[in-house]
């Protein structure tokens, strides 16, 4: 594991942009060059991130940012927005990973364009459901897509999930 000490040896970091730039030339890097590329998360298809190379490992960028200004690595880093590319620190929060999911985005496959409301084909309505703590929470079922809506919000509030939560990309 790289500490902070060592990280500042090879690369230097903007919070204010959320960008890296080699400060030591390594195996015919260009010197000040912006580093790092972009992947897409195995299995989440509008879900990307930066990674790079240091010292020989692999490392996620927005968790080389949290150990460049904070000296450690968290267990769970959010990025606030959704963005997995947008490392400014003022978009990184160290969390657990409940408070993690409390954040995440709309499913690629969700049909009603709300989280946790699905049309209920067995009794012609829309159903407003909630997971927390690993448990699955039926709120009602709605004639009504808007009050299927309304009673999901209601319980993100009382749940204390992230006002992002349920995002579109």
């Amino acid at each position: 594991m790289i500490t902070q000490s060592e990280l500042k040896e090879f690369l230097s970091y903007d919070e204010k942009t959320g960008l890296f730039f080699r400060i030591k030339s390594v195996h015919n890097t260009r010197l000040y060059s912006e580093c790092g590329s972009t992947f897409k998360h195995p299995g989440v298809n509008t879900l990307f991130y930066k990674r790079t190379q240091v010292k020989g490992k692999n490392y996620l960028m927005h968790r080389l940012a949290w150990l460049y200004v904070y000296g450690y690595f968290p267990n769970e880093i959010d990025h606030i927005n959704g963005d997995g590319t947008d490392n400014r620190i003022s978009n990184l929060r160290s969390v657990t990973r409940s408070e993690n999911m409390k954040n995440k985005r709309l499913y690629t496959k969700n049909t009603s364009g709300v989280t946790g409301v699905r049309w209920d084909t067995d009794r012609s309505k829309w159903k407003a459901q909630i997971t927390t703590k690993g448990k699955c929470k039926t709120l009602g079922r709605y004639a009504d897509i808007f009050e299927a809506y309304c009673a999901r919000f209601s319980a993100l509030n009382k749940a204390d999930f992230h006002y992002n939560h349920g995002r579109s990309a």
